[in-house]
């Protein structure tokens, strides 16, 4: 009987410590899981603020700073919701606008973004 007796305890032992690292180990598991979505988001709004920079540098490339126009006839026109395509996915972005003798200008940057067919390395060779 005390052979029975010593066995049980030392197996309600083992279960104890076996369930205590199950649980440990799930603990792990979900700040790992939490923790690369909270990246993923991190990264994902960098890349939205990296483009809306993009556009802002090229429309300034183009127009000039707003002190020092390079031509009367272009003009900064505001701001307008447009999307494009961060990886795989279609992300609304704060695209800025320019009217050139009242007809809208296309930043090339967003048109090449904004059709997933177009992207290209040609991107980063941005008009200087």
């Amino acid at each position: 009987m005390k052979t029975a007796t010593k066995n049980t305890k030392q197996n309600r032992e083992t279960f104890s410590l076996l369930k205590g690292e199950q649980i440990f180990s799930e603990n792990i598991m979900g700040i790992i899981h939490n923790g690369k979505h909270a990246l993923d988001a991190i990264v994902f709004q960098i890349g939205v603020q990296f483009v809306e920079s993009l556009l802002l540098y090229e429309r300034e490339v183009i127009s000039g700073p707003g002190y020092k126009p390079k031509s009367a006839s272009i003009q900064k026109w505001g701001f307008q919701t447009g999307s494009i395509f961060l990886g795989q996915k279609k992300v609304k972005i704060k695209k800025p606008r320019l009217r050139e003798n009242g007809e809208e200008l296309v930043l090339k940057t967003y048109e090449k973004l904004s059709n997933p067919d177009k992207f290209s390395d040609e991107l980063l060779d941005l008009p200087s």
